[in-house]
């Protein structure tokens, strides 16, 4: 008997949302957090409005650690109970994941058409996969693959410190220790990481914070070529970004391939190897001749969190409906 489960992909900024039923998602809504009260008031319209279907399992995938019943977005103000959930929704199970734990999940199942490749050869199917991505936060996760089972990682690896390469990477960050302390590569590679580079890029030092554009603006500056200081943030940005999933593949070994998922790389793909990506993932010394193999790919399917969340639900499949 096939099961009718709600899914959900539950970002920073958004909440996407789904029906999953016979390996396909349906009935497919996003909305932004700060339009509803809460998950809750979020969870009672999406329902309200796919009424024809009744879910009886439920998987949210979480922008933050996975942490005991009840869980709040580590960069947004939305909270979520497993037992409320049931209680409140009829749910006879209620799986909570992390985000990007989700998001390994789902790479198994991404086909051509929803990644773009940036260098390097073929993907070794059974070796290990590294991912991440900048939104609101920088996720980071991974998947270790071995004959017919998977297992992906769970961890907070966007709060590490940042790497400094260069002389600008370590103007940048001294300026941001300025204002925040210890500064986390979050700090950089994220929406509000952009906002943080470009003040912190301000040679006039008159600015403010709040001053900057919009994450969204600096970027479509930097795609047109208007404005030379938002060029210099997102080149600055890509190169971090770069060398990071570089780092990623030497820890964890990827000859399955690294992942950047996320809205950022995603908006402005085109214009990331003219910022340098590839060189950045790449420049490793003497461990080049290790990476430049390993392929590097940027998530293009804005739904690949809620195939994560969908698959996860398979650890439920022995459970009684």
């Amino acid at each position: 008997m096939s099961h009718t489960d709600l899914v959900a992909d539950i970002g920073g900024t958004h909440a996407r949302f789904a029906l999953w039923r016979e390996g396909e998602l349906s009935d497919v809504s996003i909305v932004k957090h700060h339009e509803l009260p809460s998950f809750d008031a979020a969870l009672k319209a999406y329902l309200s409005a796919h009424g024809h279907a009744t879910p009886t399992r439920c998987c949210l995938a979480l922008a933050t650690p996975i942490t005991g019943n009840t869980v709040t977005l580590t960069n947004g103000h939305w909270a979520m109970s497993r037992s409320a959930l049931a209680d409140t929704f009829g749910f006879q199970h209620v799986a909570f994941v992390n985000d990007f734990t989700a998001l390994a999940h789902a790479l198994p199942r991404l086909g051509p058409d929803d990644v773009r490749q940036f260098g390097g050869g073929k993907t070794d199917p059974s070796g290990p996969c590294a991912l991440l991505g900048a939104g609101t936060g920088l996720g980071v996760s991974g998947l270790l693959q071995s004959n017919d089972q998977s297992i992906a990682l769970s961890g907070e690896g966007g709060h590490v410190s940042v790497p400094m390469g260069t002389a600008q990477d370590i103007e940048v960050v001294a300026r941001l220790q300025q204002q925040f302390g210890r500064v986390s590569l979050e700090r950089i590679l994220s929406g509000e990481g952009l906002r943080n580079v470009h003040w912190a890029l301000d040679k006039s030092g008159t600015e403010s914070l709040d001053d900057q554009p919009e994450p969204n603006a600096i970027s479509a500056a930097a795609q047109s070529g208007q404005s030379p200081r938002a060029v210099e943030t997102l080149t600055l940005f890509t190169r971090m970004l770069g060398g990071f999933a570089g780092d990623l593949a030497l820890v964890i070994g990827a000859t399955g391939g690294v992942f950047i998922g996320g809205g950022i790389a995603a908006a402005v793909a085109d214009s990331l190897d003219g910022w340098g990506l590839r060189d950045a993932f790449e420049d490793k010394g003497r461990m080049r001749r290790i990476v430049a193999p390993i392929p590097l790919y940027v998530i293009e399917n804005p739904h690949a969190g809620l195939l994560g969340a969908a698959a996860s639900l398979q650890s439920l499949a022995s459970a009684p409906s």
